[in-house]
């Protein structure tokens, strides 16, 4: 810019030779005019500066790797016991934020999800009813594992599923498409395999 600029050139020339907008040769040749040519180097830091340090953005990440407190875990005399029972069983993003902030990270939810994005990692599992919310079975899931792993003598434990394997069902598509212009899809009807009812 700065040579075609001493040749004789002027800015909507020099845009147009380097492809760039006209605003963008005149901040550069003012900045080289204003400073010479440390006018040229890359000003950096400029922006927000990160209130997250990468160092506590590790920390953070670090964390979904760890067990969370609450999820029951096997003793090694074969009884189920969590760290923290009022914990969580699986980590959440405020459950992630929460323990950030326990080791003096200052982060909230929102950043947390946006950290854990940004470096791909995963802090959702499947749900298992082991991990339900629902008051009443905090208490009743670490008996309810011992009945599988540990049966009492002359016992046999049935588990019942209440509906049993669902298999989804077609109809035939109405024809073409709606009179608003979207198509029509397949409805899908769940039944309990061909042999119930």
């Amino acid at each position: 810019m700065i040579e075609l600029s001493w040749s004789g050139l002027r800015v909507p020339a020099i845009a147009v030779e380097l492809g760039c907008s006209q605003k963008t040769v005149r901040c550069w040749l003012h900045r080289f005019n204003r400073l010479g040519l440390q006018g040229l180097d890359d000003l950096g830091e400029q922006g927000r500066k990160r209130r997250i340090t990468e160092e506590e953005r590790s920390r953070i990440i670090s964390v979904v790797k760890t067990v969370p407190p609450g999820r029951l875990r096997w003793e090694p005399v074969g009884e189920l016991w969590a760290f923290d029972e009022s914990g969580p069983a699986e980590w959440t993003l405020d459950s992630l934020a929460a323990a950030a902030r326990a080791e003096g990270i200052e982060v909230g939810r929102s950043q947390v999800r946006r950290i854990l994005l940004a470096k791909g990692v995963r802090w959702r599992r499947t749900w298992s009813w082991m991990r339900s919310k629902g008051p009443g079975l905090r208490p009743k899931r670490p008996q309810t594992i011992g009945l599988y792993t540990h049966p009492p003598d002359d016992v046999a434990v049935i588990c019942a599923d209440e509906l049993g394997p669902v298999i989804p069902r077609t109809f035939p598509p109405a024809p073409a498409w709606s009179p608003d212009g979207h198509r029509i899809k397949a409805e899908l009807d769940y039944s309990r395999g061909p042999e119930k009812t």
